[in-house]
């Protein structure tokens, strides 16, 4: 009766400590992955495996809508990414599968009567896998607007994230001419159409340049070894550029021939595009206006034309006999 008595006591002294964990165990499966009015509520886990073992992602539901702390795995259960839901905006944070950081930023869901949208917006950090800060990414509503790079390209290597900067950014330029050349086929010179498109053209453009003086204030003038067929992205768009950025870059360009990553036949033409946007004299002699009404080129002014000649020489450029030639005045 004693011993019964002292077990008793035991039991009635233990089971408040014992009570929480037993509760939790019976009721922890039961309230996961719940609907309430269809919606779906409190905490929610989906798994990798059908045994329930593997994480996939887990985090909270209130009324349909993701909230607070959402952890998103791995198949082999380490952390893949992470996102905090705040006053309608999510923080974002990406992992390798060593634990460093991949990249981290913004994103946001939007909802009106006829669709949802999910974007990221604001800056957006890439980082190595040794931690260093590699690049950042800008997006405005989902769209990317610019990349600003950080680390310069490692000596006798390829750097992947300036290659795919250059790609982007040539078809970015290119769009601006496409545009144009739509528009004034379409709707013709004088439409509407067309001086919107022109608008929109100089905006992009404008984009374009600054990203083009981000490059080579961090990196000079890319060479092949580090971008491959990307190499000549800059010299295109630098020559197509305001005069301006051309004289801004005009140094820069000649060392990039004088380095062997420009040829010097193809900065012949640019050569004599700066003098000419300069008010000088030709020194190559590549530049002409065509005149349609009499079917005839043009040239720009040049300098000597025993000299000129001597110069095309030079860059593999034929000789001109200029004086059967036509120059503006």
């Amino acid at each position: 009766m004693i011993l019964k008595l002292q077990f008793m006591f035991r039991l009635l002294f233990l089971l408040p400590l014992w009570f929480p964990t037993l509760l939790f165990a019976q009721q922890s499966g039961k309230h996961l992955n719940r609907y309430k009015k269809g919606l779906r509520q409190g905490k929610w886990v989906v798994y990798h495996d059908e045994e329930k073992k593997i994480p996939e992602s887990s985090g909270r539901y209130r009324k349909g809508w993701q909230r607070g702390k959402w952890f998103y795995y791995y198949p082999d259960g380490k952390l893949e990414h992470r996102e905090v839901y705040r006053f309608g905006k999510i923080k974002m944070k990406y992992y390798y599968p060593g634990g460093q950081v991949r990249k981290m930023g913004m994103a946001k869901w939007e909802e009106n009567d006829i669709r949802m949208h999910y974007y990221y917006y604001g800056a957006w950090k890439h980082f190595k896998e040794t931690g260093e800060l590699e690049k950042i990414e800008y997006y405005e509503r989902g769209e990317k607007k610019s990349t600003q790079l950080v680390l310069p390209p490692a000596k006798g290597q390829q750097n992947d994230s300036l290659i795919k900067v250059l790609f982007a950014l040539d078809q970015q330029f290119k769009k601006s001419q496409d545009t144009l050349v739509a528009a004034y086929g379409s709707y013709g010179s004088k439409s509407t159409q067309y001086a919107f498109a022109k608008r929109w053209a100089r905006e992009n453009d404008s984009l374009v340049f600054l990203q083009v003086d981000d490059i080579i204030g961090k990196f000079g003038y890319p060479n092949r070894e580090q971008v491959g067929e990307q190499a000549g992205v800059l010299f295109f768009i630098i020559s197509a550029a305001p005069q301006p950025l051309r004289e801004k870059h005009y140094s820069l360009i000649l060392k990039a021939r004088d380095n062997g990553i420009l040829t010097a036949k193809d900065v012949a033409f640019f050569v004599d595009k700066v003098m000419v946007g300069k008010g000088e004299k030709q020194i190559y002699g590549t530049l002409f206006k065509f005149d349609h009404k009499n079917n005839r080129e043009l040239y720009y002014p040049i300098g000597d034309p025993a000299e000129v000649n001597k110069k095309r020489k030079e860059v593999g450029l034929e000789e001109v006999d200029w004086g059967k030639e036509t120059f503006l005045k």
